[in-house]
């Protein structure tokens, strides 16, 4: 495969990971297929489009004119289809475009289908020349064994919140506590952080932050009733209630962090000193459940409500 000089930029750390990734390009020894693991919004998908680019030979921000390149997701859908896949199968099959690859692109990959992962493997077995799949999953451990063993995974981390704060401060030009308190709500995520790209959208993750850590430090009657204002919301509910245990989450661990003497978060202090630490701990063990819950398919109405009563 020939490629250009590799070129990797605006990304916030994952240094080790894109030093990877540039090796491989600059000795051309591409693998068919690759998966980028890690929690969302870490920035996975920003490096595979970069990363797709550079074996294209093409700026990135003509990625999405190539023919060589198809991206498929789950959209709106909460899965990937059987069809989806079949579709891009089709498409990988034809020639390429031009001398060089075709690569495939599947965002949100841990959420294919059994039958969709299933058609997947047959390409993945049997792969053809000059072909290179990307998986970005948020959860690999949903993808099947027999896929994960057929693809080269690279995992991504959470970063320091120092480091992201750095960033949004000199990228954003937002003040020192700003920055900070978006850093924190961001949960060392880079990419979640840097879609915080206007005023409006800042404000509103500030709000919905505040509101849930007042929803923390609220008794017991209150918290119940904010929960059944949240499962009478029309649009979006199940998103904004996936955000509000998402937001308990970052400030029990937070509060927590306090409790012990780690680090100072100065907006987790109320909720550090309401609570012992294994309250806390008692607290993020029962938000795990509630997670593990929906990821069973429970409500998340009544999985947020059980949790509620735990503390």
């Amino acid at each position: 495969m020939s490629v250009m000089e590799c070129v990797f930029e605006g990304i916030i750390g994952h240094q080790k990971q894109c030093e990877y990734l540039s090796n491989i390009l600059k000795s051309g020894n591409i693998a068919h297929a690759f998966c980028f693991a890690g929690t969302q919004g870490l920035g996975k998908a920003t490096i595979a489009k970069q990363f797709s680019a550079n074996i294209l030979g093409l700026d990135v921000n003509n990625l999405h004119q190539s023919l060589n390149i198809s991206i498929v997701s789950n959209d709106e859908d909460k899965t990937i289809s059987v069809e989806k896949i079949r579709d891009l199968r089709s498409a990988l099959s034809l020639s390429t475009l031009g001398r060089g690859s075709k690569i495939a692109i599947i965002d949100n990959a841990d959420t294919m289908t059994i039958a969709a992962q299933n058609s997947l493997l047959k390409t993945l077995e049997e792969p053809s020349r000059d072909t290179v799949i990307i998986l970005i999953a948020h959860k690999s451990e949903n993808l099947l064994e027999t896929i994960r063993s057929r693809v080269a995974m690279i995992r991504f981390y959470q970063l320091p919140i120092i480091q992201i704060q750095q960033e949004l401060q000199s990228r954003l030009d937002l003040s020192q506590e700003k920055s900070l308190f978006l850093a924190q709500l961001s949960m060392g995520r880079p990419g979640f952080a840097l879609s915080c790209v206007n005023n409006e959208i800042c404000k509103q993750r500030e709000q919905n932050a505040l509101e849930t850590l007042g929803f923390l430090l609220s008794p017991l009657h209150e918290r119940i009733a904010f929960v059944e204002k949240l499962t009478k919301v029309k649009d979006g509910r199940e998103q904004r209630m996936q955000d509000v245990i998402e937001l308990c989450e970052m400030w029990l661990h937070f509060a927590l962090i306090n409790r012990v003497g780690v680090q100072d978060y100065s907006h987790a202090s109320e909720l550090a000193k309401k609570y012992s630490p294994k309250s806390l701990i008692n607290a993020l063990s029962a938000l795990e459940h509630c997670k593990s819950a929906i990821s069973r398919n429970v409500s998340p109405a009544l999985s947020l409500s059980v949790f509620t009563s735990s503390f």
